[in-house]
């Protein structure tokens, strides 16, 4: 995820280092320098949590799906 959130880095952006949008690095510089260039951390990460199980187990309780 970009730290301006402009682009997640899936699909089409994997590959890249920089937002195509704002320029902005994808991985830390500081950490990245000191490990010359070994460790590449990310900046921001994005995480989802899937809403079927969340939905599934309200609705199977028949208290909770009133």
């Amino acid at each position: 995820m970009c730290v301006k959130t402009c682009v997640a880095y899936v699909s089409p952006f994997c590959d890249l280092d920089t937002c195509p949008y704002c320029g902005e690095l994808r991985y830390d510089p500081i950490k990245l320098a000191a490990s010359n260039g070994k460790t590449k951390v990310t900046r921001r990460e994005f995480h989802t949590m899937p809403i079927g199980p969340q939905l599934q187990a309200l609705w199977c309780n028949k208290d909770s799906a009133q």
